[in-house]
């Protein structure tokens, strides 16, 4: 999953929501983790003094030469709750950092910071809402697998059939289905049958073990799906907007339609890890100098010379883990 981001959390101006997927899945996607923090209003209150003394010198109005606004001029020109906003930009990083070491949490996002109070007479006060690792038991996974596989006998054998029949009541002349062209195409490919064990494997494991996500750790993977969409979209000169009129879709729907596809593999994403770390699968940093030597030699010289290790790192680590868990349930 996602490591805690070094970015500066932004506090959020306003409380406009798109609708909750949890009202797709309830008993799925539970609420977020809530982090307080509070500055004292004498902090508070030198914090916005600084603040409008630095804002002041920019300020230009009637009556005035730039620089020369006094700074209660200035307050009215440049507005308090702008001002508010400018102080809590400088305030709130810090103070963040320090509440999530306090607390202990490792989050998975970035932070969602709204204010809960902001006057001038009391303490100020806001909430940093994060997505943490669900807490779930790992039952027998070893065992899932197993029965999974017995299962995936069966469909398969089910699914060959199918498509036995379906030869069968072809015409002369008509092409058979796609990905079964040929004289056989009865039969599975060895990649087929693999493929749909391992399908039957991971939804059996997420049946089972049903591991509770937060909300906000769905909206980010939404909101991943939809930045693709969107770059696959570019290519074909579509717009999302455009995309969503022909679908007969608003915004709001189709986001919720992806909370629910994707709520699934983000749960299984979990599970694999767990697995991972009980069956002690982690990457080493001899496989993941492998991997990087083995991708660099199939970029040209120009690509070499931009290649950046560091920055791949982490998705190299996931792709060796993905292949060695799937590689373990497979040979249960």
């Amino acid at each position: 999953m996602t490591k805690e981001s070094t970015k500066k959390p932004a506090v959020k101006k306003d409380t406009k929501k798109a609708k909750s997927p949890k009202a797709q899945a309830p008993e799925l996607i539970v609420a977020n983790t809530q982090i307080s923090i509070v500055i004292p209003i004498k902090e508070a209150k030198v914090a916005y003094e600084k603040m409008l003394r630095k804002l002041a010198p920019q300020v230009k109005t009637t009556g005035f030469r730039k620089g020369k606004v006094p700074p209660h001029v200035a307050e009215e020109v440049i507005g308090k709750v702008n001002i508010v906003d400018r102080v809590l930009q400088e305030l709130v990083p810090e103070l963040y950092s320090k509440a999530i070491k306090d607390s202990k949490k490792i989050p998975l996002t970035h932070p969602d910071i709204r204010p809960v109070k902001l006057t001038m007479e009391e303490d100020w006060e806001l909430v940093a809402e994060i997505g943490e690792k669900p807490v779930f038991k790992l039952g027998d996974y070893k065992k899932i697998a197993k029965n999974s596989k017995k299962d995936a006998v069966k469909e398969i054998k089910e699914e060959e059939k199918k498509i036995h029949d379906h030869s069968k009541d072809l015409k002369e002349g008509d092409k058979a289905p796609k990905g079964h062209e040929g004289k056989h195409t009865h039969k599975m490919t060895d990649k087929q049958k693999e493929d749909m064990t391992l399908s039957i494997i991971f939804r059996n494991l997420v049946q089972e073990f049903k591991p509770q996500i937060q909300e906000i750790i769905l909206r980010d993977k939404v909101k991943t799906e939809l930045g693709r969409l969107e770059q696959d979209l570019k290519q074909i000169n579509t717009t999302l907007e455009d995309y969503l009129k022909k679908q007969g879709k608003s915004f709001e729907q189709f986001s919720q339609q992806l909370a629910v596809m994707h709520l699934g593999q983000v749960q299984l994403e979990f599970i694999l890890q767990e697995i991972i770390e009980a069956e002690k699968l982690t990457a080493t940093e001899k496989e993941i100098k492998a991997k990087i030597e083995d991708i660099k030699g199939k970029l040209h010289a120009e690509a070499l010379k931009e290649f950046d290790e560091a920055k791949y790192q982490h998705y190299f680590v996931t792709v060796i883990e993905r292949e060695k868990v799937i590689d373990f349930l497979l040979k249960l």
